[in-house]
C-alpha cells in the first residue's frame, strides 16, 4: 500500500443488504424467504495473540548482527551491494504472525522463508536442531518422487526452495513495517537479502504467537523429568494444531480430518475444561455430509475427500464426547448423523455374515498399510474393517 495511491476512479460502496439472524422466524419474509444476510455468533472465542521473540542467530553471512538481536530489538545494517542471509532459531515450533521493521535500500529484495527443519543431502530432515551442513533448497529433478514436499514448494530462481516464503521490496522508506496477512508456522525464520546501490538497515523481526485459547487444566505429578519432556511436547504440538479447527499439522495441510481430530479432541477433553472447540469440530463434521448420508474425510475443504472409515471414528469422537462433557442435548442433536453414517454402512454388509464388502472410498486405517488402507481378503472383506463398524455399533448402543 502507498499513502500516493489514486483512488478517485475507485467506485462508491454501497450496501448490499441488511444484516439479520439465521434463527429468527421474525425475519421471515412471507415467500419463506430469508432478506440480507443471514449471521450467527461464531461458537469460538478470538484466536490467542501473544507476543513471541525469536530466540537466537544460528546463522548470519554478508553482516555482523548485535549480541542481543533477535531477543531484543536490535538494528542489523546490510551493506549496499551484499548477499545477506540470516538464520534465526525460535527453539521450538510455533505459529506467529511475523512482523519486519527495515529502513532504506531502495529496491533490495527480502525473502523471508519458514522452516519446522532443513534438509540433509538426502532430503531427509534428521536432527531438527541441526543447522550446519544442511540445505533449503534442491533441484526440482531430485524432489519428482517425494510427495509431501509438493504441499508446500515454491518456485524459485535455480533450486527449488523447500519452504514456504514471503517476498518484499523495500521502497528506501525509513521504518517501513510489514506483517505476514495469515500466520506462518516456524522453528527456523531464514532472512535472504540483496541490497543494491543503498544500505538497508533491518530494525526489527518479531512475532506474535497464535492459536485457540487453551489453558492447560491437567499435570503430571511424576518425578522423571523425560516423562514431563513428553508431556510437554504433546500439549505443545496439540497447541499448535488447534485454531479455528483442529489440524492434522500447522505447517503443511492444516485441515480437519476427522479420524486426527477425535484424537485431538480427546487431548482437549483431558487437559482443559473448554469444550467448544470439541463442540465445533463435531457440528462442522456433521454438516460435512454428502448426498448419501456420510461424512467428509476432512472439513471445511476446497477439495472432497471420502474417508469412509473416518466417519465411523466420528461416531467414536461423538460417545467421547458424551462419556467427558455430559452434554446429552448437544449429543442428542447430532445422533441422525450418527445414525446415516451406519445406515451408509448397512448398504455395503453381506446378508450371511455382516461383512462389509467393497465398501467405496479411501479406506484408510493406518499409515503402516500400503496407502495407509488395511488388506483385504479375496471375497472384497477386510477384519479390520469389520472390528471399526462393530464398534461403531457398540458406542452407540
Amino acid at each position: 500500500t502507498s499513502t500516493a495511491c489514486d483512488d478517485a476512479s475507485w467506485p462508491t460502496a454501497r450496501p448490499l443488504g441488511a444484516g439479520c439472524s439465521a434463527d429468527m422466524p421474525e425475519t421471515i419474509g412471507d415467500c419463506g424467504s430469508m432478506p440480507g444476510w443471514q449471521l450467527e455468533p461464531s461458537p469460538l472465542p478470538q484466536m490467542e495473540l501473544t507476543p513471541q521473540r525469536l530466540c537466537k542467530v544460528r546463522l548470519a553471512e554478508g553482516c555482523t548482527p548485535p549480541a542481543a538481536f533477535p531477543a531484543e530489538q536490535a538494528a542489523v545494517g546490510i551493506p549496499a551491494h551484499t548477499q545477506a542471509r540470516i538464520i534465526l532459531d525460535q527453539e521450538v515450533l510455533t505459529n506467529a504472525y511475523l512482523s519486519l521493521e527495515f529502513s532504506g535500500g531502495r529496491g533490495s529484495i527480502i525473502r523471508i522463508a519458514y522452516f519446522e527443519s532443513y534438509f540433509d543431502g538426502q532430503l531427509i530432515k534428521g536432527d531438527r536442531n541441526q543447522v550446519a551442513g544442511k540445505v533449503c533448497a534442491a533441484p526440482a529433478a531430485s524432489l519428482m518422487d517425494r510427495i509431501p514436499f509438493r504441499f508446500f514448494l515454491k518456485g524459485d530462481e535455480g533450486d527449488i526452495l523447500l519452504a514456504r516464503y514471503d517476498r518484499l521490496t523495500s521502497s528506501g522508506a525509513d521504518h517501513q513495517q510489514w506483517t505476514s496477512l495469515a500466520y506462518r508456522t516456524y522453528r527456523y525464520v531464514q532472512l535472504d537479502i540483496q541490497t543494491l546501490d543503498e544500505a538497508l538497515t533491518l530494525d526489527d523481526i518479531c512475532g506474535v504467537f497464535t492459536g485457540y485459547p487453551f489453558e492447560l487444566r491437567a499435570s503430571l505429578d511424576i518425578d522423571d523429568d523425560q516423562v514431563q519432556a513428553i508431556f510437554d511436547i504433546g500439549w505443545r504440538s496439540a497447541r499448535l494444531c488447534a485454531m479455528e479447527t483442529y489440524m492434522d499439522c500447522p505447517y503443511y495441510e492444516q485441515l480437519q480430518y476427522l479420524g486426527d481430530s477425535r484424537i485431538q479432541a480427546l487431548i482437549s477433553l483431558y487437559c482443559t475444561d473448554d469444550v467448544r472447540l470439541v463442540r465445533n469440530f463435531l457440528r462442522q463434521a456433521a454438516l460435512s455430509r454428502n448426498p448419501e448420508g456420510i461424512t467428509s474425510g476432512r472439513y471445511p475443504e476446497s477439495t472432497p475427500c471420502r474417508i469412509p472409515t473416518f466417519s465411523l471414528f466420528y461416531i467414536g469422537a461423538l460417545h467421547d464426547y458424551m462419556m467427558y462433557a455430559r452434554d446429552e442435548a448437544f449429543v442428542r442433536s447430532l445422533l441422525p448423523c450418527a445414525r446415516q453414517v451406519l445406515d451408509y454402512f448397512a448398504r455395503f454388509q453381506q446378508e450371511a455374515d455382516g461383512s462389509v464388502v467393497n465398501l467405496p472410498g479411501w479406506n484408510f486405517t493406518d499409515w503402516s498399510f500400503d496407502a495407509g488402507v488395511s488388506p483385504t481378503g479375496a471375497d472384497g472383506c477386510s477384519a479390520v474393517m469389520d472390528l471399526q463398524l462393530m464398534l461403531a455399533y457398540q458406542v452407540l448402543g
